[in-house]
């Protein structure tokens, strides 16, 4: 993220900081300054954000808040499982019905899947529904069978692997 300075200068928030900030749709922070009457009247009349700050610190902790709200939260992958499929046993518009063995970690209900076939992803999905010996479960360890309900694009063929895998959003942070 970039911060963009336009405009820079001493004394107090001027009719021309007003109306540079309105076409830059940006907002104004004085330091140590105030706006001029005029300038006063025409940031209320075009509804401009101006703030003013009397410590530098509280100025620089605003300028960096806004910064982080701007970021977008950082997506990690935690792998959980790998599934090998053995058995397709129906095919919807928008999912599959499939029977497999966990091969390592676990599966677990709700997880995300890459669909691998000869270690190349094809397609991904979800685990919408999972089932051992006809019994709902909400997760399974390595070298239990499963059936699964799977959410996605009807891709998946005997032999595929399903590589299971949640994932964890933490919000950026500008140090």
């Amino acid at each position: 993220i970039e911060l963009n300075i336009i405009g820079k200068g001493v004394g107090p928030i001027t009719e021309s900081d007003v109306l540079l900030a309105e076409s830059n749709h940006a907002v104004i922070f004085g330091f140590h300054s105030s706006p001029t009457q005029t300038a006063q009247h025409l940031i209320q009349e075009k509804n401009i954000e101006a703030k003013t700050y009397k410590i530098i610190y509280e100025l620089l902790d605003e300028i960096k808040k806004r910064m982080e709200e701007k970021l977008k939260p950082e997506i990690q992958k935690i792998p959980l499982g790998k599934i090998k499929i053995l058995k397709i046993f129906k095919k919807e518009k928008e999912g599959m019905v499939v029977g497999g063995r966990v091969m390592e970690g676990m599966a677990t209900l709700g997880a995300k899947a890459d669909v691998l076939r000869k270690d190349v992803k094809i397609g991904q999905g979800k685990i919408v529904k999972l089932q051992s010996n006809k019994i709902d479960v909400k997760d399974l360890e390595q070298g239990k069978e499963c059936g699964i309900q799977f959410e996605g694009k009807p891709i998946i063929e005997e032999e595929d692997i399903l590589e299971c895998y949640k994932e964890e959003s933490h919000e950026q942070k500008i140090e």
